[in-house]
């Protein structure tokens, strides 16, 4: 095994509970399967919030705690 320190790219999922619901085993889940198909490549985070309209997901994001949850992250490829 190498000890190079290479970071893994991130893939961000952002929505309503559809996206929450995503990683969902029992129904399937795209987001399960989008983590299936980048496994090594890169790491998949799900920022779905079930019950947000784009109105409060925007006043989450204006926030300290959403900023952190949001956006500070690394190596980010991919945002949906």
């Amino acid at each position: 095994m190498s000890s190079t320190n290479v970071k893994r790219g991130k893939i961000i999922l952002f929505g309503d509970s559809i996206t929450q619901m995503s990683f969902s085993a029992a129904d399937c889940g795209w987001g399960a399967w989008i983590a299936d198909r980048y496994q090594r490549r890169a790491d998949v985070l799900n920022r779905g919030f079930s019950g947000y309209n784009s109105d409060w997901f925007l006043k989450f994001a204006a926030t300290d705690e959403g900023q952190a949850d949001l956006f500070d992250h690394d190596n980010v490829k991919i945002v949906t």
